[in-house]
């Protein structure tokens, strides 16, 4: 039977330490939150939506790039806030079935992927072909996973451009809103593919059938500014406005209004637009409500820069220079096209139903040419400063030393003593009523530690202005006040003999004035009998004026 147990025993033990070593596979909690993917994750805008989501960790996040394996793409997205726990998939435009792997499993797609032609294409399907069938591959992968069993797709939010709303429209004067369409007869390749590549995504969604339909929202940003979060990010076309002015790449300033959304807004409003039940089935116009002048910005751009030894064009741009230029080059022809133009927009449902007010331009321009600094996009000067945010208090030390200073006006209270033993001999100076200068022994006397023979001789100089110092007389009844504390005169310790009279004399004609104090010398003022150690003729005519 001994025999029998052992091996019980022994295979007891094991089954009892099995469960253990499992627990840790089995206790690892499954993560339920919703899963969003956020297409083009290198891109300037999905790195800002990638930092929010990833901050309010409510969600769970995949991102797409064209090949996930090449680590020199991936590295910059892996140390965005956030992107170290992202997973990241490989997925093409072009391609269906990347996109199909892509949405699996998705509850929310974010769709900013698009071509951005960092030149003007030879034939324009080359930007707008990739745009429109991309953000239709999208699309149809997101139709497949929302009919499958266990389909958990909710809703597709694309990034389209206000270059959808009112390019091409521009007249003298115009406010536009959602309801506006450009006119795809008069815009330039970009623009274009932005526009077609969101009429067919509507269309698209509109033709969907009951068992794949899906929420589809989209948002139209302006102009995106705002700090990029590293330098891959940040090269983007759409922050060539901001690099012209504060690389010194520009003769002048053309005359426009630029429409610009801060990026940080863009990335709130397309979460916003994911989130609020409200914003199924509409699109969204993110810019601010009047366009602030180019100028302006290459202004507020100078004002902050060139202290830093940046050299910044804030002038007019040569209508001249800017017909030249634009025969060679398709920004400066688009700017001519716009140049003197001023338009507004209705962002009402980007405010009301959104949420989103958008950030000043001042704030968003210089953070904007901080984070291109920063990012190694723009050189850094030796004056440069850093973002104002992150400098060190420059007045700090100097806040301190008024409080060491303050300390030390405290000390003569230590001293007070001192000023009190000539109270004792004030009423000596009673005696002789008609000599009431020697009422202004007390403070006379104060120095008596220090100068009573050193000063003897002066004590001639008073008797020169004694006429003045029965001036005084008619305040005798002040002299009186110090009767009332005669009882704390110590007058045996008065040396009266009027032999050392000269040293009564050593008042100054202007001590009397000090007896005012002596009836508020309930040491309020003490101190101040004490300060004119330094300055003994200037501090006490200051407390004869307080009085």
């Amino acid at each position: 039977m001994s025999e029998e147990n052992q091996p019980t025993l022994e295979t007891a033990a094991p089954v009892e330490e099995a469960p253990q070593q499992a627990e840790p596979v089995a206790a690892k909690p499954e993560d339920n939150r919703p899963l969003v993917l956020v297409t083009g994750a290198s891109g300037f805008i999905a790195a800002h939506v990638i930092k929010q989501l990833a901050a309010n960790g409510k969600y769970r996040i995949r991102g797409t790039v064209r090949d996930a394996t090449n680590e020199a793409k991936t590295k910059p997205i892996r140390e965005l806030p956030g992107g170290d726990t992202m997973e990241l998939v490989s997925a093409n435009l072009t391609s269906e079935e990347e996109w199909k792997a892509a949405v699996k499993g998705c509850t929310y797609v974010l769709h900013v992927a698009s071509p951005f032609p960092l030149k003007k294409p030879k034939n324009e399907d080359e930007v707008i072909l990739p745009a429109r069938e991309g953000a239709l591959n999208v699309l149809k992968a997101c139709a497949e996973e929302a009919g499958s069993p266990d389909r958990q797709l909710k809703r597709v939010v694309l990034v389209s451009s206000i270059a959808a709303v009112s390019n091409g429209l521009v007249g003298p004067s115009g406010t536009y809103s959602e309801e506006n369409w450009s006119d795809e007869t008069k815009i330039p390749p970009y623009e274009k593919s932005k526009l077609l590549a969101e009429r067919a995504s509507w269309e698209f969604v509109e033709k969907l059938e009951d068992g794949k339909k899906f929420e589809f929202s989209v948002v139209n940003p302006a102009v995106v500014f705002g700090p990029p979060l590293n330098a891959s990010s940040g090269s983007g076309s759409s922050l060539s406005l901001i690099t012209n002015v504060i690389g010194n790449k520009v003769p002048g300033i053309p005359n426009l209004y630029v429409p610009y959304i801060d990026v940080r807004d863009v990335a709130a409003g397309l979460i916003a637009a994911m989130e609020k039940p409200e914003a199924a089935g509409k699109r969204y116009l993110l810019a601010n409500e009047e366009p602030p002048p180019y100028l302006d910005m290459a202004q507020a751009i100078a004002d902050e820069f060139e202290p830093q030894g940046y050299k910044v064009p804030a002038k007019p741009m040569n209508k001249v220079l800017l017909w030249v230029a634009a025969l060679l080059d398709e920004g400066a022809k688009l700017a001519k096209s716009y140049q003197g133009i001023e338009i507004k927009y209705n962002i009402s449902r980007m405010v009301g139903e959104l949420g989103i007010t958008p950030i000043p331009y001042k704030t968003c321009v210089l953070d904007t040419c901080y984070g291109l600094i920063d990012h190694g996009l723009i050189r850094k000067t030796p004056q440069y400063l850093g973002h104002p945010d992150n400098r060190p208090p420059p007045q700090e030390p100097e806040a301190e030393e008024p409080k060491a200073e303050e300390t030390k006006a405290e000390e003569p209270k230590a001293e007070e003593p001192k000023s009190e033993e000539p109270k004792a001999e004030e009423p000596k100076v009673e005696e002789p009523k008609a000599e009431e200068p020697k009422a202004e022994e007390p403070k006379a006397e104060e120095p008596k530690a220090e100068e009573p023979k050193a000063e003897e001789p002066k004590a001639e100089e008073p008797k020169a202005e004694e006429p003045k110092a029965e001036e005084p007389k008619a305040e005798e009844p002040k002299a009186e006040e110090p009767k009332a504390e005669e009882p704390k005169a110590e007058e045996p310790k008065a040396e009266e003999p009027k032999a050392e009279e000269p040293k009564a004399e050593e008042p100054k004609a202007e001590e009397p004035k000090a007896e005012e104090p002596k009836a508020e010398e309930p040491k309020a003022e003490e101190p101040k009998a004490e300060e004119p150690k330094a300055e003994e003729t200037e501090e006490p005519a200051e407390g004869e004026e307080s009085s």
